[in-house]
């Protein structure tokens, strides 16, 4: 939604890069406590990192944003990010759960 409302005033790129930027600024809340609640990150990046891993998360997610934006644009419909998005979601609930069978 926000894709279109920006291409309409402003143009592709930049609804590429807003949409992608608001996109990577969503998910700094689910970010916060990533590193004491998950361990592999918390090892790789140790609680005390917090700032250095919400602005990794960010930066992945502006550019999984700029992905998902170009697809938008491609395919001329939301369809298509929206599915890419839920099964990338999904995928990694599955990855989460199969470690968690294999490791209990």
């Amino acid at each position: 939604m926000v894709w279109g409302l920006v291409a309409r005033s402003r143009g592709p790129a930049w609804a590429t890069g807003v949409s992608s930027v608001l996109f990577g600024l969503w998910h700094v809340l689910p970010s916060l406590g990533l590193g004491r609640n998950n361990q592999i990150v918390g090892s790789v990046y140790g609680t005390a990192a917090g700032l250095a891993l919400t602005a990794s998360a960010v930066l992945a997610t502006v550019l999984a944003g700029v992905v998902l934006a170009l697809l938008r644009r491609r395919s001329g419909s939301l369809l298509a990010p929206i599915g890419l998005h839920w099964a990338t979601n999904a995928l990694g609930y599955l990855a989460g759960a199969a470690i968690w069978a294999v490791s209990g």
